[in-house]
């Protein structure tokens, strides 16, 4: 990531540093989780400098999740890119507060929003703002339609993915607050909760 980039698209970022700082560990989350995607899909690989990696089947894919969990630790920690994207997840410093009446860090403070509530928010939030954020997502997902957040992604990129369970609540102040609204679905604690639906920041809110 280039020294002061914020989002994928150059020139992208919102007003206030504590907005920033979100954003930015979804980016990072984002582009560690592409770099595990090249290591998982090695053998479809192209051989074109560059490539993007290819999407594969999504049964095998999440089958595979539990017998390489431990090895995607591992390469987190010593794959070089990867490990140099988990040291900036880690070193990213926390903007001191700024309580600006309707910021994000006033939304946080006033809702009392804890670190997973937030990064979902900021999940929403680059993808209202960000154009290419789209085309990320759906890698790391390994479905090209899949191009909004949702919980199942907001799971992939967290580090605790049990922590993901709280937002599902409908009472949760992300929903009760018109902040994060499922797309065309109805609200999460209904009798299906599907992880895959579509999530959006309002474009109101995004303002």
């Amino acid at each position: 990531m280039t020294s002061g980039a914020i989002a994928f698209t150059p020139g992208i970022k919102a007003d206030g540093d504590y907005t920033n700082y979100w954003i930015r560990q979804v980016v990072l989350r984002l582009r560690r989780e592409v770099s595990w995607c090249w290591h998982e899909r090695a053998e479809y690989v192209s051989a074109e400098p560059g490539a993007f990696p290819p999407f594969t089947g999504r049964i095998s894919t999440v089958l595979d999740m539990t017998r390489f969990a431990d090895e995607k630790r591992r390469f987190f920690s010593t794959d070089p890119t990867a490990r140099y994207l988990t040291d900036q997840i880690q070193a990213l410093p926390l903007p001191a507060e700024n309580l600006q009446q309707g910021s994000f860090c006033w939304v946080a403070n006033n809702e009392g929003l804890d670190e997973i509530s937030a990064f979902a928010l900021a999940t929403g939030l680059l993808s209202a703002i960000d154009s290419a954020a789209g085309t990320v997502m759906a890698c790391c997902m390994n479905d090209p339609v899949k191009t909004c957040p949702s919980f199942s992604l907001i799971q992939i990129l967290w580090d605790d993915p049990a922590a993901v369970l709280s937002l599902t609540d409908p009472r949760h102040p992300l929903f009760a607050n018109g902040l994060l609204r499922y797309v065309n679905q109805s609200l999460p604690g209904s009798e299906y909760l599907d992880w895959d639906a579509p999530l959006s920041v309002p474009p109101l809110v995004a303002r």
